[in-house]
């Protein structure tokens, strides 16, 4: 920046630079604090100030500036002073304030200030102890001559640039850049997330990570102030990682349960997925869902992750569905009522052999027992058919019909075999008496019909 004094093409500055720092963010920095200029001439003072922006929630806007000279218990407003009526002019720019005055008079020689009210609660604040304007009047021959003026001031607000500004791939080489006008000249540090990552002007990756992706920003410093850039963001794009696949639950998968088979891969950006069984493609989706799996579906299953950066397969998974043997639960079960039917089948032939007994029981019961002979009421009678004379396969069919009291059978029990030939001589074993009665000699289908208590026997010759 450059200030100049003139009288009649007649330049002259002498000035230094001036912080004034205040409390609680409430600050006056001056561009210097002496000034010595030409009767008659023009000078610009300059200073910046700083507040708070924010007060326990309440956004702090400035009410008032102004510029005076003398004391600070008794400030006059150099722009209400009958003695710099038209050579006063004030200019505002964001936090820069400019008091310029013309046509220099020796009276104008002072001590100048800026003070500045805010709407917070004691906003006002004066910074001190200004800056001292000295005018003189110079005789002789006069010449004209310019004045290299340098002044010192902070950073200017860091701006950030990343190269190349088009989207950032993987592996490739990035360079993010901050710049700041300063005087002097500002030094640089890069913070990423809030964690100091480098103290140059530049951010330089020769082969960008995906880890690198984040929040960014750089501070440009020097010995009048820090000043901090807005945050850039990095955002490194990449194909998918390996894809990983899980299976919930992850025990035993039993048939008719339910089963979920997800895949995942880190990519950016996000990846699309696809489930194959077999290399045969099943699902567009990240999960593989089994509401009610069947062992049909037991198989090798893997799935891809694809994005527009590339394509990454996951290592097959093997689904195994435990399921019941139908076969063998069906010869289970055949074999279990084939058991029971035989049972039954033995219970059954068991109670028709006790009923049969209990009847012959109660008929040999019927009539008297003299001595050790049994009245059986049996007469044997053979009863030949009428086709007999035709020879059938060498079989005999022979008829025993039971006759009620009039034919009787004498029996005696077989001794032991210790009895002496006497005795066994003596014995009656069987008599039996024929009998040609028409019940005997009717035809089998009648007997079975007519007579319950007729038997049929069957002999195979040898």
């Amino acid at each position: 920046m450059n200030l100049t004094a003139a009288t009649s093409g007649f330049f002259v500055f002498i000035l230094s630079v001036s912080v004034v720092q205040g409390q609680n963010g409430h600050g006056v920095t001056y561009t210097s604090t002496q000034i010595c200029a030409v009767k008659g001439s023009s000078v610009e003072i300059i200073c910046s100030y700083t507040y708070p922006y924010r007060v326990d929630g309440v956004t702090t806007t400035v009410e008032e500036r102004v510029w005076f000279k003398g004391s600070d218990k008794e400030p006059d407003d150099l722009t209400t002073d009958s003695m710099y009526s038209g050579r006063v002019t004030l200019s505002h720019d964001k936090n820069i304030s400019t008091l310029r005055i013309s046509d220099l008079r020796e009276s104008d020689s002072a001590q100048y200030k800026f003070s500045f009210t805010t709407n917070q609660p004691g906003g006002k604040y004066t910074g001190s102890p200004g800056v001292t304007l000295t005018v003189t009047e110079r005789s002789g021959t006069r010449s004209s001559e310019n004045i290299h003026i340098n002044v010192k001031y902070p950073p200017k607000l860091p701006s950030v640039s990343a190269t190349p500004s088009a989207e950032i791939v993987e592996f490739s080489s990035v360079t993010v850049n901050c710049s700041s006008d300063a005087n002097p000249a500002a030094n640089y540090t890069w913070y990423k997330n809030q964690t100091l990552v480098s103290e140059e002007p530049q951010l330089v990756f020769s082969s960008i990570q995906s880890s690198d992706s984040g929040e960014y920003h750089c501070t440009a410093e020097n010995v009048l102030g820090t000043r901090s850039s807005e945050n850039i963001h990095i955002n490194v794009k990449y194909p998918p990682k390996l894809p990983s696949v899980s299976v919930t639950p992850s025990a035993e998968i039993v048939e008719f349960s339910s089963v979920t088979v997800n895949c995942s891969s880190d990519a950016n950006p996000a990846a699309n997925y696809t489930w194959y069984k077999n290399q045969t493609l099943v699902s567009e989706e990240p999960q593989l869902v089994f509401s009610s799996i069947q062992s049909s579906d037991s198989g090798e299953y893997h799935c891809t992750a694809e994005n527009v950066l590339g394509t990454r397969s996951s290592e097959n998974i093997h689904i195994n569905v435990k399921y019941t043997d139908k076969t063998a639960a069906v010869g289970t079960i055949t074999a279990v009522v084939l058991a029971v039917s035989v049972l039954a089948v033995s219970v059954l032939a068991v109670f028709l052999w006790i009923r049969r007994s209990k009847c012959f029981t109660q008929q040999s019961d019927g009539g008297e027992r003299p001595g050790n002979t049994a009245q059986l009421n049996m007469v044997p009678v053979l009863d030949i058919p009428s086709s007999a004379a035709e020879p059938q396969d060498d079989v005999n069919y022979s008829s025993i019909c039971f006759q009620r009291q009039t034919d009787v059978v004498h029996s005696n029990r077989r001794r032991d075999q210790s009895q002496t030939e006497e005795e066994e001589e003596d014995t009656v074993y069987t008599t039996v008496r024929f009998n040609s009665s028409s019940r005997c000699t009717r035809t089998r289908r009648q007997e079975n019909v007519e007579d319950p208590f007729l038997l049929y026997s069957t002999v195979k010759k040898n």
